[in-house]
């Protein structure tokens, strides 16, 4: 899961860069040729694109800061743990 969230991460940084170009590749058959000329399917596609990357990446945000909140119970535990394992050892070398 945090592999993939930074791949979501290292994937924010260039997504303009990657697809504004296409995006700008689309605009010219947009304007020059018939309506019918490009599917309907495929000018859908194109108009969720965008929107859907967005949700990917406020979902990625969201799953992220869970996991910061398990992780710190997890620290908590483990330093709960921790602590009641030295204070056993010290009662172990006690009675030695």
């Amino acid at each position: 899961m945090m592999n993939l969230l930074r791949e979501v991460r290292e994937k924010e940084s260039c997504f303009d860069m990657e697809v504004d170009p296409i995006m700008d590749m689309y605009k010219m058959p947009e304007c020059y040729l018939p309506s019918w000329f490009m599917e309907k399917k495929e000018i859908d596609k194109k108009t969720v694109l965008r929107a859907n990357w967005k949700k990917l990446v406020v979902q990625a945000l969201s799953r992220t800061d869970e996991l910061s909140q398990t992780q710190i119970g997890f620290k908590r535990g483990l330093t709960k743990d921790i602590t009641a394992f030295k204070a056993d050892m010290i009662q172990v070398r006690l009675f030695m």
